[in-house]
């Protein structure tokens, strides 16, 4: 077992990181399921729909589902942000031998 000596700030940024990538993914997965039910909805009963209902399975899913993957695509930069602060903590510490 590795142990790492890690200062405050370094613990404060990797909880900054992992909270932006938890709200994103967050964020992410709320559009799309917001998305994907309001199509399946229309598309399961076109009857019971309005004029509104198709505008929202036409304009509402695509827009959802790009903002999701938009989401997606961040809430990965902050992972990848995060683990090259994982790297620089593991390449300043110094192995202890025990």
């Amino acid at each position: 077992m590795k142990a790492y000596a890690v200062s405050a700030h370094e613990l404060d940024t990797l909880t900054y990181w992992n909270t932006l990538a938890s709200v994103f993914f967050s964020i992410a997965t709320g559009l799309l399921t917001f998305g994907v039910g309001t199509w399946i909805s229309v598309w399961v009963q076109p009857g019971a729909w309005s004029s509104n209902g198709e505008v929202m399975a036409k304009v509402i899913f695509p827009i959802c589902v790009v903002l999701a993957f938009v989401f997606y695509a961040i809430g990965i930069l902050t992972l990848v942000v995060r683990s090259s602060t994982v790297k620089t903590i593991k390449n300043e510490s110094r192995a202890s031998k025990t």
